[in-house]
């Protein structure tokens, strides 16, 4: 009897699987049977296109039948609605004391290491940044030599390492350069920073 075909083996895999049977708008009732045709090799003449993947089913009629499944891309006008909630996270650290005073704080406690900047970055910077950039950005840095994965509870140690092993075995490694952190020089006499506003505190 041939070995069970598993789905999913992959990290890509998986979270292909995982989107497709709990997040995309399928009919449930048609899922069993899709796997089985699956299983079965009765699916071919897969194709990938942008926002799209396409296939051949051989059900139970004479002749295959055309499968689609759309699958949404991170579109231009996607990022530019996602750029207006960025900016309104913005605009709401402007109107809260308590965080134009964090930013203060790690402004003025450090001056070269990059703990100085605040985590949503500077409003003038991000408003230049293009879907392009993210890209590039997601592409250059979720590489697997910058990535950690964390595992809780009664587990197996060496369970865990074989099932990452094979999940990420797909994942290309490519080469980034070297993140180095500039080191912060002494702290030599007291520092002071005063920041004021039209702040209403209730």
């Amino acid at each position: 009897m041939p070995p069970r075909r598993t789905f999913g083996n992959t990290w890509w895999g998986a979270a292909w699987v995982d989107a497709l049977e709990h997040r995309a708008r399928l009919d449930p009732n048609r899922l069993p049977r899709g796997r089985t045709y699956a299983r079965q090799d009765r699916v071919e003449r897969l194709a990938l296109g942008p926002g799209e993947v396409t296939g051949f089913v051989h059900g139970s009629r004479a002749v295959p039948y055309r499968v689609r499944l759309g699958v949404r891309v991170f579109s231009e006008d996607e990022w530019e609605r996602e750029k207006k909630v960025i900016l309104r996270e913005f605009a709401m650290g402007y109107d809260s004391p308590e965080r134009v005073l964090s930013k203060l704080l790690w402004s003025t406690a450090f001056r070269t290491h990059p703990y100085r900047h605040p985590v949503i970055g500077y409003e003038d910077v991000f408003r230049k940044r293009t879907r392009e950039d993210l890209l590039a950005f997601f592409h250059e840095n979720y590489v697997p030599d910058n990535m950690t994965a964390v595992v809780i509870g009664d587990i197996n140690a060496n369970e865990v390492q074989e099932h990452l092993a094979t999940v990420f075995k797909d994942f290309e490694r490519r080469n980034r350069p070297p993140v180095v952190l500039p080191s912060e020089p002494p702290q030599l006499s007291e520092r002071f920073a005063r920041k004021t506003g039209p702040y209403e505190v209730t």
